[in-house]
């Protein structure tokens, strides 16, 4: 076997152990070709989920949804990658230190802060996306047991990022 023939074994060989190594979730989440959401995003759903004890995959799933990824996005008042209101969450932002939803970080801080005071006060994760997405239906459709669009697609895209993340 000529020394061609052994280097292009060698580099296939190491190609193949290279692409069994599992990436990071930061990394496997940018890596994902339909996942938008910028490594910093990514980070800040770690921290601020692990700060508040709520799965970033759900953060991350309420960033695709609310913004699509999109930390300037605005629509109605709400601004940035979760989508969040100064108006409502004035005293939240001052009491967090947080003084612009444009930073990535500082949004998805207010988000998961704002998620966490839902999470204690009602549990239920539909009830508590529909209350987050401002759901005027959010506590009749609980009682029914009737689970929004809006809840039902985030909870599905958060347990489909879990899946991928190996969770």
């Amino acid at each position: 076997m000529g020394m061609r023939a052994r280097v292009a074994i060698v580099a296939v060989a190491v190609l193949l152990v290279i692409l069994t190594i599992p990436a990071t979730a930061a990394e496997l989440s940018v890596q994902e070709k339909d996942h938008i959401l910028s490594v910093r995003a990514v980070t800040a759903c770690e921290d601020y989920g692990l700060a508040y004890n709520i799965s970033p995959e759900l953060l991350e799933a309420i960033i695709e949804r609310e913004s699509h990824g999109n930390p300037h996005a605005e629509n109605k008042g709400c601004i940035g990658l979760m989508q969040i209101s100064a108006r409502w969450h004035g005293n939240r932002m001052e009491r967090l230190g947080v003084t612009d939803l444009y930073d990535e970080r500082g949004n998805v801080k207010v988000g998961a802060d704002y998620l966490q005071e839902l999470f204690q006060e009602y549990e239920d994760p539909c009830l508590v996306l529909d209350i987050y997405n401002g759901n005027s239906q959010a506590f009749s459709n609980y009682e029914r047991g009737i689970v929004s669009d809006y809840a039902g697609e985030i909870l599905e895209r958060a347990a489909e990022l879990e899946r991928l993340h190996g969770k």
